[in-house]
């Protein structure tokens, strides 16, 4: 019994690995398409002491100014590679694509980071 878990449970695992980038992949694409693009200013930026893969996850707190849209805030949790890290400085403008209309749903904010 315990080899089979053994055998199944990491072909199991990656499944679910797959299938959860594959959704985040698509979720992210449609924000970049049907999103409106905009800048955001990082008000605040909190370390949740999380980390995957060694790239910290952090609590932003952004001012995001979309054209023709009042400007708002929002809050965004998202895990960051170490190389990026120094784009979302407290003070820095940074390039995302969000949705105006639901601006309280962090999961329809994308951050474009280069």
């Amino acid at each position: 019994m315990t080899g089979a878990f053994v055998g199944v449970f990491p072909v199991l695992l990656s499944i679910c690995i797959t299938i959860f980038s594959l959704r985040k992949a698509k979720r992210l694409n449609k924000i970049v398409t049907e999103g409106k693009q905009g800048k955001a200013v990082v008000l605040k930026l909190e370390d949740t002491g999380v980390t995957i893969n060694d790239a910290p996850r952090v609590k932003l707190l952004l001012e995001i100014q979309i054209p023709n849209y009042p400007a708002y805030q929002a809050e965004k949790k998202v895990t960051i590679p170490i190389i990026y890290l120094s784009q979302v400085q407290v003070g820095s403008t940074i390039e995302v694509w969000a949705d105006p209309d639901d601006p309280n749903n962090q999961n329809k904010i994308a951050l474009g980071l280069k």
